[in-house]
């Protein structure tokens, strides 16, 4: 809607924006069409409506045509809440008990609050790429890259403790892009500011080996969480105060008055006071004989890469039953419970490219990759324009995005899937589209040109915006409702789950079926007789209405065995 009421109905800017927006409408319209051969309605409803979100966070920054300064804004914006997420997962894991919050410490990696280690990791990454943008940024405003390289270290903790090695190396791709597109000129002064910070804090988290694994919330554990802390604070301190001196001595700040060298000398002795104090902690912790192998926060990498090398391996039996087609939006799951080797199924393949093959065949597959070339493409053109460090770092958010969604299941995570595509999209819209269509112009302002929208097209599009917005509410209503339907009936509320398997549309869903089996099912143990087979039967019931919803889900079969079982017991008698 924000495109159909723009002045001049422009679709977009250049020609890269528009066509990667198309590429990824087309894959939300294949997804969607993938309940014809799969069965599984509801499976494809769901990744229906996360395409859309992605579609709309491109299109949408897209169409706003960001200056460069609001592209400046939005990557703070962005940079603070990703500094936020992963303050509160390294303050919960530390200084438990700070907040009324309990996460699970488990020997995983630290996951909170996003769940999954490896997310957070790839989090951590995003934010650490785009505060080392801003820090040297010479355009940056003095307090913006001072609180920039204040964060670096706090991130790169955190990075530490999820123990994702995948994480690790999109960073280190992601890195090598910002440093290959463009090197800033105050790139040396924030890597003085960094650096060493950073390096302390680091040692200091890798020596406290109790903070992972079944000794995470051990009084050892909390003794340590609190020697990191006040680490990590200090190497915080270091960080924001050397980038602060170097921005004094270089004329940035934002005096005019510059300062008297006995007090830059007074500044100084302080910040070395601090690195002293920095480094004594540092190496206490490291000589207290905490470092090393066993002790490591660091997750091996040895079960977890064979379970994800079985996972690719089940994807690609996928592809190979259906390589056109594939197997249909959200079945992966399916195909796992089918075909794994390792001791559990999981929902997602662990990696973009081959659950789209496994899922939506190579129609799918070329469909995003086009999607994702297009956009590299045109954030590459943007190279050429006088906003090139802008576009440099958001080239290598996305290079270290889309290393890390190859091996590990981001695309399922928004958190930190949307930021890529929202600064993606207004990176793109601010393109100029000379420089877009291939001809080098340092102008920074958006071009006018872009396509237009037919007065008499604009009812239909306006049509179809309503029909999509119609079954994606749908869509998110429902799974509301099954949330809140779950807990209850895992509190022993049976009516919940009745109540939500016979209204719409969540009786199109073939959960709330399963949940009023198992309340049955429940029933029928406690109970003896004609009344036990009574509600077996009803449970066997409810279980063939979920497989008549989701035919290739064989954990309804499954039930439905053991609920003959509990019938033919009572016969038998």
């Amino acid at each position: 809607m924000r495109i159909l009421v723009a002045r001049g109905r422009r679709l977009g800017l250049g020609r890269s924006l528009p066509r990667a927006a198309v590429a990824l409408a087309l894959l939300a319209v294949w997804t969607l069409a993938s309940v014809a051969w799969s069965g599984a309605p509801w499976r494809a409803l769901v990744e229906f409506d996360r395409a859309l979100l992605y579609l709309l966070a491109l299109s949408l920054f897209g169409s706003l045509a960001l200056t460069a300064a609001r592209g400046r804004f939005m990557m703070r914006g962005i940079a603070v809440a990703i500094g936020v997420v992963c303050l509160a997962a390294l303050l919960a894991r530390l200084l438990p008990g700070l907040y009324p919050l309990t996460p699970r410490l488990g020997d995983y990696g630290l996951a909170y609050p996003v769940t999954y280690a490896n997310t957070l990791g790839l989090l951590a990454v995003l934010g650490l790429l785009l505060c080392l943008h801003l820090t040297s940024d010479p355009e940056e405003r003095p307090l913006g890259s001072v609180l920039a390289a204040a964060a670096v270290p706090a991130l790169a903790v955190t990075l530490l403790l999820t123990g994702s090695w995948g994480a690790a190396l999109a960073g280190a791709v992601g890195l090598a892009v910002l440093l290959a597109a463009a090197v800033p000129r105050a790139l040396g002064a924030a890597a003085v500011a960094t650096l060493a910070p950073s390096a302390l804090a680091l040692l200091s988290a890798a020596g406290a080996g109790a903070l992972r694994g079944s000794e995470a919330g051990s009084a050892v554990a909390v003794g340590q969480g609190r020697e990191v802390a006040v680490v990590v604070g200090l190497s915080v301190a270091n960080a924001a105060l050397i980038r602060w001196l170097a921005l004094r001595r270089s004329g940035s700040s934002p005096r005019s008055v510059r300062v008297v060298r006995g007090r830059t000398r007074a500044l100084v002795a302080a910040g070395v006071v601090l690195a002293g104090g920095l480094a004594v902690a540092g190496g206490s912790l490291l000589g207290e004989g905490r470092a090393g192998p066993e002790a490591s926060v660091v997750r091996p990498a040895g079960p977890e890469s064979a379970a994800r090398l079985d996972h690719w391996r089940v994807a690609l039996g996928g592809f190979a039953e259906s390589p056109l087609l594939g197997g249909g939006a959200g079945t992966y799951e399916l195909l796992s419970q089918r075909e794994r080797s390792v001791r559990a199924a999981v929902r997602d393949a662990h990696s973009l490219p081959l659950e789209l093959l496994a899922e939506l065949g190579a129609v799918g597959f070329a469909l995003l990759a086009t999607a994702i070339v297009l956009v590299l493409r045109g954030l590459m053109a943007g190279l050429r324009t006088a906003n090139r460090d802008l576009f440099a770092a958001t080239l290598a958010v996305t290079a270290a995005w889309s290393v890390h969604a190859a091996i590990d299941w981001d695309w399922e995570m928004p958190v930190v899937t949307l930021p890529v595509f929202a600064l993606c999209g207004a990176a793109l819209g601010a393109l100029p589209a000379a420089t877009d269509e291939g001809q080098d112009g340092p102008s920074s302002l958006p071009s006018a040109a872009g396509p237009r929208i037919g007065t008499a097209a604009r009812p239909a599009v306006g049509a179809v915006l309503l029909a999509v917005v119609a079954l994606a509410t749908v869509v998110g209503l429902s799974q509301v409702q099954l949330r809140g339907t779950v807990a209850a009936t895992r509190a022993g509320d049976c009516r919940a789950a009745g109540a939500l398997a016979s209204e719409l549309p969540t009786s199109l869903r073939p959960e709330p079926h399963a949940m009023v089996a198992r309340c049955e099912l429940r029933r029928a143990r406690a109970s003896s007789g004609a009344e036990r087979r009574r509600h077996a039967e009803r449970a066997i019931a409810a279980l063939g209405a979920a497989a008549r919803r989701d035919p290739g889900d064989s954990t309804y079969r499954g039930g439905i065995t053991r609920a003959r079982r509990v019938a033919g017991s009572v016969a038998g008698r």
